[in-house]
């Protein structure tokens, strides 16, 4: 075989297989709403149900800011029952902060020792209280600590004079929020007691330890894609039933349009009829997703105080998001409010676009075979955002927004007193 005909058929072997390679990635849908009166969703696909992946935060954010509102706080209430000798019980009644871990801890045993609580016989919780230390460092877990793993973890990082703490403390500083310099607080053991065994007394003080706001909470969350967030924010709620009648009442969507199993979009495996693993994944349909992302952008809106940035991160200006290095370019920095999603199945992206001739809600959903398909899947949806974005004159960068630093507590959370009901 001479050279040139090895040549030719090397090419077309290797056209053969890109080809091939490249029908591993294709879109499943592709849907858009301009933010005006009258427009409806235009796109490929757009009734038809897919695996959306992380982009179910946006939803599940929805569902939070449309129930509680977006400066709704989680309220940790903390029992202080004197023993004598300058010694107290301590019992902290859980509310199911998903973002209680490490920093929150510490923002804890600052408020203790302000307050002169120094020595502790017994620190004891409830079965609402959901502590993951490393819940910022580890945003792809869903974790649900049992009694047992909230009881090991207390006794092993309770040393409160380290360099934890005192990264913790600074970084407070940093947003305005007061922490003592070094608390020493002894602790002698630590239980369990459930919400019904815990009884109060006639000397009991209670506190209440309120978390930052929600709309904090969803920015971080979305930022990062917090799965173990998400899912008990989702929980917190009510779960799937739950969920499917919220999205029902509020925007008549049903079932056969979206429909969830958790917040994250992660995976939950279940046992099908023959008793064999299955993978669930949260579904919808493009048009379902960007009916949703203007209705909560509505949601936020309604007082004048919030918009999508305050919840989901803006390219190229909230640093280290799932947005990444695409979305930084000068071409879209600035104008994509959006959340990634990746998944087996699927690569998704979602959000809004700030053009120059108004805001665009978009869905973009990419089927995938394995993750060494989604960068090619990740690249197709930002050329697809780019083009929809010239499609509407070009970007129009928000220029009103500057990011900020996250902590799960603001001087909103520092210790405040509740009246003690006498048994």
């Amino acid at each position: 075989m001479n050279s040139t005909l090895r040549y030719i058929l090397t090419l077309a072997s290797f056209s053969m297989l890109s080809s091939l390679a490249s029908a591993k990635t294709e879109m499943n849908a592709m849907c858009y709403l301009e933010d005006k009166s009258g427009a409806s969703v235009e796109g490929t696909n757009t009734q038809n149900k897919y695996e959306i992946a992380s982009v179910s935060k946006i939803v599940t954010s929805f569902w939070a800011i449309d129930t509680l509102g977006p400066d709704f706080r989680f309220n940790t209430k903390v029992f202080v029952d004197p023993v004598g000798n300058g010694t107290y019980d301590v019992h902290i009644a859980g509310s199911s902060d998903p973002y209680f871990g490490r920093e929150m801890t510490y923002f804890l045993f600052s408020e203790l020792y302000r307050n002169q609580i120094t020595k502790i016989r017994t620190l004891s919780f409830d079965e609402k209280f959901t502590l993951f230390w490393n819940v910022r460092e580890k945003p792809t877990w869903s974790f649900n600590p049992s009694p047992s793993d909230i009881q090991t973890t207390l006794r092993q990082k309770l040393r409160l004079n380290n360099a934890e703490y005192t990264i913790t403390r600074l970084n407070a500083k940093k947003m305005g929020v007061d922490m003592v310099d070094s608390p020493r607080i002894s602790v002698s053991q630590i239980g369990f007691l459930t919400s019904y065994q815990y009884q109060q007394f006639a000397t009991t003080q209670i506190y209440q330890l309120q978390s930052a706001p929600l709309h904090d909470y969803l920015k971080e969350m979305n930022r990062n894609s917090n799965n173990h967030v998400a899912d008990h924010i989702f929980a917190f709620l009510g779960g799937p039933d739950s969920f499917q009648r919220f999205i029902k009442s509020r925007l008549n969507l049903e079932a056969n349009e979206i429909q969830f199993v958790n917040g994250s979009g992660d995976k939950v495996v279940v046992k099908d009829d023959k008793n064999k693993s299955q993978k669930v994944y949260n579904e919808s349909s493009c048009n379902a997703l960007v009916e949703v992302i203007e209705a909560l952008r509505r949601d936020l809106r309604k007082d004048g105080k919030y918009d999508l940035q305050n919840i989901m991160a803006v390219s190229g200006v909230d640093p280290k998001t799932t947005l990444g290095g695409r979305y930084a370019t000068a071409q879209v920095s600035g104008a994509v409010v959006a959340k990634t999603g990746s998944v087996d199945p699927a690569i998704t992206l979602a959000g809004m676009i700030t053009t120059a001739n108004g805001n665009v809600y978009f869905g973009i959903l990419y089927k995938t075979k394995s993750p060494s398909d989604w960068n090619s899947a990740r690249n197709a949806i930002r050329e697809k955002v780019i083009g929809l974005m010239n499609q509407f004159g070009g970007k129009d960068a928000i220029n009103d927004y500057n990011t900020e630093g996250f902590l799960p507590f603001d001087n909103g959370s520092h210790f405040a007193t509740e009246e003690v009901h006498k048994p």
